[in-house]
């Protein structure tokens, strides 16, 4: 549902300069856990499991984020801070004043600013915060990437990550994770590519980890003047 969703739905709005889809949230989440729903487990990833580990340890983030995007199309790298909050109870990432994606485990909400008028898309059903949130509550991952190490330095691991079956928007995957010291497994830094010569990246090293986090912090704002499609 989710893919035939991202095709027809968000086509003409992925083609906007500027604007962040749904599936960036839906990126960001993966990438914290590195793991995915409805797959067999592959053999073990030894550096990915550590990201897990900590994640369990650390299961509330907050802070500034940056979102680095080029689009082979146009020829064009453009650079987007803002801030992101997450929990077992829910996410949100924000970008500007322009963009706005909430999540929680059954629902997705997405607030786009540059169209006229504004839009707010939301999608119901099973979304990644709940696998996010099993993974924290002790459920054993199912990973979905082959993994590779490309290099060590200065206390950080480089790990590219490659879909064992084809998903929709990823190509493959790198991560930067802190690979000594009491913040191993951390994840500072995720780049993803589509294969089409897009990529993201999205710079996670501003992030710190509360004790708990608000649930009305993890809203999406309110936007009474949007128009609202629902699926």
């Amino acid at each position: 549902m989710m893919s035939r969703w991202y095709r027809t739905v968000t086509t003409a709005i992925n083609r906007r300069p500027g604007t962040v889809v749904l599936g960036t949230l839906i990126l960001v989440t993966l990438a914290h856990l590195g793991v995915g729903a409805g797959q067999e487990p592959p053999p073990s990833l030894p550096i990915l499991g550590r990201a897990v580990t900590y994640v369990r340890a650390h299961p509330n983030a907050v802070g500034d984020v940056t979102l680095v995007r080029h689009e082979r199309a146009h020829g064009r790298t453009s650079t987007e801070r803002g801030q992101l909050r997450i929990s077992v109870d829910g996410a949100r990432l924000v970008l500007g004043a322009g963009t706005e994606i909430a999540m929680t485990r059954d629902a997705i909400e997405s607030f786009d600013a540059s169209t006229t008028p504004p839009l707010l898309l939301v999608l119901r059903g099973e979304t990644p915060l709940a696998r996010y949130a099993s993974i924290v509550e002790g459920q054993d991952p199912s990973p979905l990437f082959a993994e590779r190490v490309i290099d060590r330095r200065d206390g950080r691991v480089s790990l590219e990550l490659v879909p064992r079956a084809p998903w929709l928007g990823l190509e493959r995957a790198v991560l930067r994770i802190v690979d000594e010291g009491p913040d191993a497994g951390r994840i500072e830094r995720c780049l993803w590519l589509d294969g089409l010569g897009n990529w993201q990246r999205l710079d996670l090293e501003g992030l710190r980890h509360p004790t708990r986090l608000e649930a009305t912090t993890l809203q999406l704002s309110p936007h009474p003047d949007a128009r609202r499609v629902e699926l």
